[in-house]
């Protein structure tokens, strides 16, 4: 993934991707589409990278966008307002 897009965007790419792959009748699980998406996070978010890939529960796609949702807001607050 890269730093100069938003992450959100990419994470929708992907999963206009993995629609087309189903389309196809090429089905990618849920749980590596997690892990792909976790594994290619950009270098500035190699902290929560380390966060994610430590954390106990198995993610669906649903709880990995909102988790990264979230974060990106926070990134783009901190920018706005931390020195």
């Amino acid at each position: 993934m890269l730093d100069s897009i938003l992450i959100m965007d990419q994470v929708h790419e992907l999963q206009v991707f993995v629609i087309k792959l189903r389309d196809l009748k090429v089905v990618i699980p849920e749980l590596l589409q997690v892990r792909a998406i976790i594994s290619k996070l950009p270098s500035s978010w190699n902290n929560y990278q380390k966060k994610l890939l430590h954390m106990a529960e198995d993610f669906t796609m649903e709880k990995i966008i909102r988790h990264l949702h979230i974060q990106e807001e926070t990134q783009k607050h901190d920018v706005m307002y931390l020195p």
